[in-house]
C-alpha cells in the first residue's frame, strides 16, 4: 500500500532509533528559570518570555531536547518555527550538538508552502505555483497600474504595496475587506490589490502574504487540520513578539482545542520590550494578552542576562519601565561589574563634535585591541548613516553600512546621473538611467531608435537624440516630449556656468525634471518620505563643493572608496536600530537622541501617540541592550542639515530626547560635556536630568515668549515649551531645559 502525501511529509523525521549525545548534560548548562522552562512540560499553553541575553535559543533547544529525550516524544511529532533561514539554521546547528534526528525546523513560509503543496486540492489550487519574490510581485503591480490607467502621482507604487503588505499581514483576502470602511487613499490599492490576486492566481503564483492567507485556508478544512493534530504534538515559535496577525491566526488554528481535539501543544518564547517591526504587522498585544487568548496558559520569565554589564541593563530596565503595555520584567546579571563602564551620554554641539569624538573612541577599541567587527554605529533612520561613512572614509576606518550605503541608494544614483548628463551630455549610461525619470513615455521601441542611430554614427545618446528631434523620426508627441528633455539639460547647464551655488543648482535641477517631486507628492508611503528626505540631504551636501563637478567627483570618490573598504575583513558595521535586533557587539555608539529624531517626529504626532511612543522606547532599548560592555549615547544641540522635528529651526538648539530623562541614572551613566572645534560646552549644565519626566498629558502653563525669573539663574525668556519643561535662555548662561515641577523656584513674570 502505498503511503499517503500526509505520511510521507512526515516520514523522512521518523526514527525507530535516536542517537543522543549521552555526554552532554544540557540541564547544567542552564540557571533555575532556564531549567524551569525546560522542564515545566504539561499540556497547557506556555508563554517564555525571554529578555535581551537572556539565552532564549539554548531554552528552546534545550525544551526539544528534553521532550525527546526524557518525554519520549518522536522528533517528527515536534515544529520549530521561526522567521529566518538564518534563525533556522542557528536553531538546527544548535540542536545538532544533542541529536541527529532532529525535529522539524522551519520558518513560517516554508512551513505554509509545505502545507499547500500537499493540501491545495481542498481549495482549488494547484501544487505547482511558484513563489514570487518582492521584485516580481512589484513589477505584476506596475503593470497592473498601467493596464488601469492610474495616475502615480495620485496614488504611487509604493502606497499600493503598502497597503497590500497592510491587508496581507492582518490576513484578509480583498474580498474580506469591507469597502465601506475604506480611506478614499485606499480605494484604488483595493481596486489594485483584487486584480493583483486575481492575476497571481490566473498564472498559478504566490506571493509570501499569500502563502499564510492561503495556508489557513486549507487548515480551516476539519479533514485536513484533524491529521495536523495527530501528527504534531508540539508546536515551538520562535521570536513571538515578531509575530503579524495571520501568522497569530495560524497558530490559533493550529492549537485550538474542543470537547474532541486536543490540538496542538503550544510554546512561544518571545520578549515584548523587543517588539519593534509593528510596521510589518507584529503587535505586542500578542504576548501582552497570551494568557488571555490561549486558556489555561502560563508564563515563564526568563531575566538573567548573559550579555551586558548590570549598568547597561540598569539604564535599559529604566527606561523600559515607563511603557504600560508590557508584562513585568527586570533584566539583572551575575557577573561582576566592578570595574565595569557607565553608560557614556556625550553631549555635544554640533554633528562634527559627534563624529570625531566616536572617531576617536573608535581609535581607542583598536587600541586596546577591541576587534572592529565587534563595533558598531545605530542610528534611528538610514538617512544618519551618510555623515559616519564620510567620516569613516576620510579616518581609512573600513566599514560597512548594513543596508546599503547613502551613495547606493536608488534615489540618489539616479539624482546623480541627473547632475552628471548635465555636467557632460556624452554620458550614455546616465541618459538611459533618466530619460524616463520621471515617465515621459519614452518606451523601448523609441530609445531603440535613438541607440541604433547613436550606434550607426558612433555618437552620443545625447547628440542622436538631438538629430532624431531634427528629422522629426518619431511620432510628434515624443518629439515633443524629447525637445523639452533636451531643452532643460541645456538650460541647467547654463545655470553652471552662471557660478549658482550648487547646492541651488541641484535644487533647481531635481525640482524641475521633476524626480524630487516622484517622492515629495507621494505622502502616504514611508518609504517616499525617506527617500525625499534623503534627497533633500543630498541638496544640503552639495552646498559643501564649490561647484556641482566638484561634488560629482567626490560622489564617485566616496562610492568607489565605500567598496573598497567594505571588503576588509573586519570592519565597524554601521546600521538601522530597527536592523540591530538579534545582534550583539561589545562597543555600540547610538546616535540622535534629540526629540523629533528618536523619538521620531511621526511618533510624536501620531493620533495614537502613547502607543507610537512605547514602540520608539522599545527602539532605544533593544539599542542599548545591544551592547555587551561599552555603550555610548549622543545628543547633539545643532544637527544639520536638520530635519527631524518641527520644534527644531535656526534659531533654536534640539531638545534633548526625552529618553535621557528618562533612562538618567547618575550611578550608571556618566555625561560628558564636550569640548569641540567651534566652542566650549563646560557650561552646558542644566537640570535636564531631574526625577520628572516628560508626559504627553503633563502641559506647563508658560508658553513661548513668556520672561520668567529662577531662584539661583535670575531672569530668562522661554524658547521652547515641552511637557512639563520650558527651555530658557538666561542672559548670562546657555540655555537651559528647567522643569516647572519645582514651582517655586520659577515664577511667570
Amino acid at each position: 500500500m502505498s503511503q499517503s502525501k500526509e505520511e510521507s511529509f512526515f516520514s523522512k523525521y521518523k526514527t525507530n532509533k535516536i542517537p543522543l549525545n549521552e555526554d552532554f548534560d544540557y540541564l547544567d548548562q542552564l540557571n533555575p528559570q532556564q531549567k524551569y522552562a525546560v522542564t515545566n512540560i504539561d499540556e497547557n499553553p506556555l508563554l517564555i518570555l525571554a529578555g535581551a541575553g537572556t539565552g532564549k535559543t539554548k531554552v528552546l533547544v534545550s525544551r526539544m531536547f528534553h521532550l525527546i529525550s526524557q518525554k519520549k516524544i518522536p522528533p517528527y511529532k515536534i515544529i520549530a518555527i521561526t522567521f529566518t533561514n538564518q534563525a533556522m539554521k542557528n536553531i538546527k546547528d544548535r540542536f545538532s550538538l544533542f541529536i541527529k534526528n532532529i525535529p522539524k525546523i522551519s520558518t513560517f513560509h516554508s512551513f505554509c508552502a509545505e502545507v499547500l503543496r500537499r493540501h491545495c486540492n481542498v481549495i482549488n489550487m494547484s501544487s505547482n505555483f511558484n513563489i514570487l519574490d518582492r521584485y516580481l510581485c512589484r513589477k505584476i503591480v506596475k503593470e497592473l497600474i498601467h493596464y488601469m490607467k492610474i495616475d502615480e502621482k495620485k496614488c504611487s507604487i509604493t502606497w499600493i504595496m503598502d497597503r497590500i503588505d497592510h491587508w496581507q499581514n492582518h490576513g484578509f483576502n480583498p474580498e474580506e475587506i469591507e469597502t465601506s470602511s475604506l480611506a478614499e487613499n485606499e480605494e484604488i490599492p483595493h481596486k489594485i490589490y483584487t486584480s493583483y490576486m486575481k492575476r497571481l492566481q490566473e498564472q498559478e503564483n504566490l506571493d509570501f502574504g499569500g502563502l499564510i492567507i492561503k495556508a489557513i485556508e486549507v487548515l480551516r478544512n476539519p479533514h485536513v487540520l484533524k491529521q495536523y493534530h495527530q501528527k504534531i504534538s508540539y508546536i515551538m515559535v520562535d521570536e513571538y513578539q515578531d509575530v503579524n496577525p495571520a501568522q497569530y491566526m495560524l497558530l490559533r488554528l493550529l492549537c485550538q482545542r474542543n470537547d474532541i481535539e486536543q490540538g496542538i501543544n503550544l510554546c512561544c518564547v518571545g520578549d515584548e520590550d523587543q517588539c519593534i517591526y509593528e510596521w510589518r504587522g507584529s503587535k505586542v498585544d500578542h504576548i501582552t494578552h497570551f494568557q488571555k487568548d490561549f486558556k489555561d496558559s502560563n508564563i515563564i520569565k526568563l531575566e538573567q542576562n548573559y550579555r551586558s554589564t548590570s549598568h547597561i541593563l540598569n539604564v535599559a530596565n529604566q527606561l523600559i519601565s515607563n511603557n504600560k503595555n508590557r508584562l513585568d520584567k527586570r533584566l539583572f546579571t551575575q557577573q561582576d561589574s566592578y570595574n565595569a563602564s557607565k553608560v557614556k551620554l556625550h553631549v555635544s554641539r554640533n554633528s562634527e563634535s559627534e563624529l570625531f569624538t566616536i572617531v576617536s573612541e573608535i581609535k581607542k577599541c583598536i587600541n586596546i585591541g577591541i576587534p572592529l567587527s565587534n563595533i558598531a554605529v545605530l542610528v534611528r533612520i538610514s538617512l544618519q548613516t551618510r555623515s559616519f561613512e564620510t567620516a569613516f572614509m576620510d579616518q581609512g576606518i573600513p566599514y560597512k553600512v548594513i543596508g546599503g550605503g547613502f551613495y547606493d541608494r536608488l534615489e540618489i544614483r539616479n539624482a546623480i546621473s541627473y547632475l552628471r548628463l548635465v555636467c557632460n551630455k556624452k554620458n550614455d549610461s546616465d541618459f538611459i538611467e533618466i530619460i524616463n525619470l520621471p515617465k515621459r513615455g519614452i518606451g523601448k521601441e523609441s530609445l531603440n531608435k535613438i541607440k541604433s542611430h547613436a550606434e550607426r554614427n558612433q555618437i552620443s545618446l545625447f547628440k542622436a537624440t538631438e538629430e532624431i528631434i531634427e528629422a522629426k523620426a518619431l511620432q510628434p508627441k515624443k518629439i515633443k516630449t524629447l525637445q523639452n528633455f533636451v531643452n532643460d539639460i541645456y538650460r541647467w547647464g547654463d545655470n553652471l556656468k552662471n557660478h549658482s551655488e550648487s547646492n541651488n543648482v541641484a535644487k533647481i535641477i531635481l525640482e524641475e525634471s521633476g524626480y524630487l517631486a516622484i517622492w515629495k507628492d507621494d505622502k502616504f508611503s514611508e518609504e517616499s518620505r525617506e527617500r525625499y528626505e534623503y534627497l533633500t540631504s543630498l541638496i544640503s551636501i552639495a552646498r559643501e563643493y564649490e561647484t556641482i563637478q566638484q561634488f560629482i567627483v567626490n560622489a564617485s570618490f566616496r562610492e568607489d572608496n565605500n567598496n573598497h573598504l567594505s571588503q576588509s575583513p573586519d570592519y565597524v558595521q554601521i546600521m538601522t536600530l530597527h536592523a540591530a535586533k538579534g545582534l550583539e557587539f561589545d562597543t555600540v555608539f547610538i546616535s540622535g537622541w534629540e526629540q523629533g529624531l528618536f523619538p521620531h517626529q511621526r511618533s510624536l504626532d501620531a493620533q495614537d501617540y502613547e502607543k507610537e511612543l512605547e514602540g520608539e522606547r522599545r527602539l532605544a532599548y533593544v539599542g542599548i541592550t545591544r551592547a555587551r560592555n561599552n555603550c555610548h549615547l549622543f545628543y547633539v544641540l545643532d544637527r544639520r542639515p536638520n530635519i527631524y522635528s518641527k520644534y527644531n529651526s535656526d534659531n533654536y538648539k534640539n531638545e534633548p530626547s526625552q529618553f535621557l530623562l528618562e533612562l538618567y541614572n547618575p550611578d550608571c551613566v556618566e555625561e560628558i560635556i564636550h569640548d569641540d572645534i567651534y566652542g566650549r560646552l563646560s557650561d552646558y549644565r542644566d537640570n535636564l536630568y531631574d526625577k520628572s519626566h516628560i508626559s504627553s498629558t503633563t502641559h506647563t502653563k508658560f508658553q513661548v515668549g513668556n520672561l520668567i525669573e529662577h531662584e539661583k539663574l535670575g531672569t530668562g525668556t522661554i524658547l521652547l515649551v515641552s511637557g512639563n519643561k520650558v527651555y530658557v535662555d538666561f542672559n548670562n548662561a546657555n540655555p537651559k531645559w528647567i522643569s516647572d515641577s519645582f514651582i517655586n523656584k520659577i515664577q511667570a513674570l
